[in-house]
């Protein structure tokens, strides 16, 4: 399911995923290349390329395969993409209910400032792949942590 993932990206966008392998003395770049694993319990990775050690990107196979969607979406971060309800806009789009919110989960919601995330003048996306679903982090999965503010 990882490469069917990394082959939807490649179909949709410009970037291109090789494989990289160690030199003649079994060394690997320093940098610029992700470290997939599965070691990890949950689906988590780096934002974007770190400039001095290799990315990682976690991706429990128990956890992140249920739908191709965790992969890409996990994929998407390792490549620099923020979450779309972080953007410095979303207040505009979306409700937080802070009180439905587990405890400890709220960074999760946190709106970026504009030095660090840009829209790229592109319209709020609430179906985007970087978007959490309405229930994301619920202290109980019925009740919603995100409204919208349109009907979608």
């Amino acid at each position: 399911m990882l490469e069917n993932a990394m082959d939807i990206i490649m179909s949709k966008t410009c970037v291109k995923f090789e494989r990289i392998y160690p030199d003649e003395t079994g060394e690997l770049p320093p940098e610029g290349w992700v470290n997939i694993t599965g070691n990890q319990n949950g689906c988590f990775s780096d934002l974007g390329r770190s400039p001095f050690a290799p990315s990682v990107l976690n991706l429990n196979v128990k956890k992140c395969f249920r739908i191709i969607g965790h992969a890409i979406h996990e994929i998407l971060h390792t490549l620099g993409v923020y979450h779309e309800h972080m953007r410095p806009d979303r207040d505009d789009h979306i409700t937080i209910i802070w009180e439905n919110i587990r405890p400890g989960d709220a960074f999760n919601f946190r709106i970026l400032n504009e030095s660090i995330v840009t829209d790229y003048g592109l319209p709020y996306d609430y179906d985007s792949i970087m978007h959490y679903s309405m229930t994301a982090f619920s202290k109980d999965r019925t009740i919603p942590t995100i409204i919208p503010m349109v009907i979608i």
